[in-house]
């Protein structure tokens, strides 16, 4: 039988492996080993995994941070966050890690006001008297990921 060439139909020849292929009878190409990621991708992924949950944290920190409009916490509030730290931890110095005395206990900003840190319930923590002169403006990378800075 002759049949005239059309647009809608494939040639005769491409037919039978058209079906096949539709039926999924085609043989398939031996499959390659699949390579495993390298370290520095998974470092990359870990690093953005990171940074989308430290930009999370930072955002709703800054949504719903109170902020004080002084330098210097009010008094209400330092009594406060001292009052939970000793029902919670007793008159424990988190900073070199030693007991004192709960009326050496005050309240200290986490980023220094020197180094943009911001008078906020995000940028407070209690450590001994001693402890806060010796930390003075110094601050860590975890520092600012944890207190609040402009």
């Amino acid at each position: 039988m002759y049949r005239t060439w059309s647009p809608h139909l494939p040639p005769r020849n491409y037919r039978g492996a058209l079906s096949r292929a539709l039926a999924g009878d085609c043989p398939k190409p031996p499959s390659q080993p699949r390579p495993t990621p390298g370290l520095a991708s998974f470092l990359l992924k870990g690093a953005a995994v990171a940074g989308a949950g430290i930009l999370a944290y930072k955002g709703l920190q800054a949504i719903l941070d109170e902020d004080f409009e002084t330098t210097e916490f009010p008094a209400w509030f330092r009594r406060e966050l001292i009052e939970d730290h000793i029902a919670r931890y007793g008159s424990w110095c988190p900073w070199r890690g030693h007991w004192v005395h709960p009326e050496d206990l005050t309240v200290d900003h986490i980023v220094a006001l020197v180094n943009g840190g911001r008078t906020s319930r995000a940028n407070a923590q209690v450590l001994c008297g001693d402890c806060n002169s010796a930390k003075g403006a110094r601050n860590s990378l975890f520092d600012f990921l944890r207190g609040r800075a402009v």
